[in-house]
């Protein structure tokens, strides 16, 4: 009596690939669950947090009220504005979900070639430092108004305002 091994070598690799093209499906078929279910990231991206930043009409007003501070007579309120305006750009950064400690942090995390403003609103940063961290650093009404001006142009240019 002779054993068909022919038969039984060609039944059996049948079987197995049959059961390979099963496991793979169930694989694929796993994965396409696993990835749909999964968010793809944690937080949402930078344009979808620029709409909903952008649709907040409260900071229109904010940046108002603090413009018209700017336009009073003494010198301090200038000094003041440009302080409250950088905050004001740094909050509006966090909104957006630019990751970074600080705000030169955030403003590192800007492509200069997104916004045609940067350079100015890096300018006014570096300008409020100095304001804020040397005692004898003076800066003319022309100048603090420039500096006002350049953190308007960017909030322009993201279109808060």
């Amino acid at each position: 009596m002779s054993i068909p091994w022919n038969s039984i070598l060609s039944f059996t690799g049948g079987i197995f690939i049959l059961l390979d093209i099963g496991l793979a499906a169930l694989l694929i078929f796993s994965l396409t669950k696993v990835f749909s279910l999964h968010p793809r990231s944690s937080t949402i991206s930078l344009e979808e947090k620029r709409t909903f930043v952008l649709h907040d009409p409260e900071l229109k007003k904010q940046w108002v009220k603090l413009k018209a501070r700017s336009e009073e007579s003494p010198p301090q309120s200038l000094t003041l504005a440009i302080l409250e305006a950088d905050k004001f750009i740094d909050a509006v950064l966090k909104r957006l979900g630019v990751e970074g400690e600080h705000m030169a942090d955030r403003l590192d995390q800007l492509a200069p070639g997104d916004f045609e403003t940067l350079d100015e609103l890096w300018r006014a940063h570096r300008i409020r430092n100095q304001l804020a961290h040397t005692p004898d650093f003076d800066i003319s009404r022309r100048d603090a108004l420039e500096v006002i001006r350049s953190y308007e142009r960017f909030l322009e240019e993201i279109g808060i305002l």
